[in-house]
């Protein structure tokens, strides 16, 4: 039998552990979970908010015809970014519409994760606005998917026109592409509920209000036209139907609209309504009204 010397039994205690097996393994592992973490919280600690929050509104006046400001900016874990109170305005709003201010109340980005390592990388969106919610995908390229769900609006109908539309957009699906290129593809489709005509005693008539009920637009369209495929209005004093085209601008006000309705008047029609009708158009023998309505949004004209 041998005998171990002394000399190696010290050795044999002194070893040091391996650096990846065992305890120094964990060890090692345990200081790079500190080290992470410690750049981590610095990061969210002192990451500089209000330099991120003047590149957004950089950012937003440099590819849209909108001036921002936004009130705040913060992190989200793991990686995100969330905004409140971003406030927009026309930078160069069109000739006699009102001021075209609007407001996000809240918003979030997060990253497409799958989508990071490819050409055309994409981020995931979520906004509060008009007491309802967008939420959809932006891609690199401009491509856009959006959904929308209870916004509640209240819009005047065009500049030095005492009228406003008023109701709530109860669902909605949009995709297409910002800004818009020849090649572009738009698709919405539109369900509006409850929808009303406001401010009709300033023209006269008896009754303040018209209610159009539920309407429903559906669109289609390349480039800059847009074909409005199907309108539809149900459960009102008036039934309508149309069809027609938009030309769209960059700044949506600015778009010019070219389409054919048909009005035929209910029972609860206002009779100063259908008066103010017959102003603009002759019944067909099946008692409905034939309109041409043409021109930019904030200026329609009545054919």
């Amino acid at each position: 039998m041998k005998i171990p010397r002394l000399a190696d039994f010290w050795k044999k205690r002194r070893a040091p552990a391996a650096p990846f097996g065992g305890q120094g393994f964990r060890f090692y592992l345990g200081a790079l979970a500190l080290l992470l973490t410690g750049i981590i919280a610095g990061f969210y600690l002192f990451f500089p908010a209000s330099t991120l929050q003047q590149r957004l509104e950089l950012e937003i006046a440099s590819r849209t015809p909108l001036d921002a400001r936004i009130e705040e900016v913060s992190l989200l874990f793991p990686l995100g970014l969330k905004a409140k109170g971003i406030h927009l305005s026309a930078r160069k709003p069109a000739a006699g519409s009102p001021p075209a201010d609007f407001t996000v109340t809240a918003l979030e980005l997060t990253p497409r994760w799958r989508t990071l390592i490819s050409r055309n990388p994409g981020l995931a969106f979520q906004a509060e606005v008009l007491s309802g919610q967008i939420e959809g995908s932006l891609w690199k390229n401009g491509s856009i998917e959006a959904r929308l769900r209870r916004l509640s609006f209240s819009a005047p109908v065009g500049a030095g026109v005492p009228l406003l539309l008023t109701g709530q957009l109860g669902k909605g699906e949009i995709t297409g592409a910002w800004p818009l290129q020849p090649t572009s593809e738009t698709r919405l489709n539109l369900s509006f509920d409850k929808l009303e005509l406001g401010g009709l005693t300033t023209l006269g008539l008896t009754s303040d209000t018209l209610p159009l009920g539920a309407v429903s637009l559906v669109g289609s369209g390349s480039g800059n036209a847009l074909k409005i495929e199907r309108l539809n209005a149900s459960g009102g004093s008036l039934e309508v139907t149309g069809e027609g085209t938009v030309m769209l601008a960059e700044l949506l006000t600015r778009s010019r609209l070219n389409l054919n309705l048909v009005l035929r008047p209910g029972r609860q029609l206002d009779r100063s309504f259908a008066d103010l009708l017959e102003l603009f158009a002759q019944a067909e023998p099946d008692g409905s009204y034939r309109l041409r309505l043409t021109g930019p949004l904030t200026q329609v004209a009545v054919q």
